[in-house]
């Protein structure tokens, strides 16, 4: 409940809200082995479904599937990798990129 108190208007004051529980976002983290495991630490919730892919050994069919992309660390990456994204970001996906040094 939301409750404003504003002189002279004494009625219609009180807003109840109820939040609807939706499914949990969908998150995958696509990494290098040396990547830092923070990104995980974020993600680490039941709101979340949270799962991480080596870019050595990534599943492109299961990058069209989430909710929110994040490209932690990634030094090297092929031409397959770059157009799935672009496909990803082209179709109206979330992607979060962390530089590397």
């Amino acid at each position: 409940m939301v409750s404003f108190e504003d002189f002279p208007e004494t009625f219609d004051n009180r807003f109840f809200f109820s939040l609807k529980r939706t499914s949990e976002i969908k998150v995958l983290e696509v990494a290098d082995d040396d990547s830092p495991a923070y990104v995980k630490n974020v993600f680490n919730s039941d709101l979340f479904d949270y799962s991480v892919q080596d870019i050595s050994n990534i599943n492109y069919s299961s990058i069209p599937n989430v909710d929110f992309l994040v490209l932690n660390q990634i030094r090297q990456y092929d031409e397959n990798f770059q157009s799935v994204i672009m496909e990803y970001v082209n179709q109206g996906g979330s992607v979060l990129m962390i530089p590397s040094n």
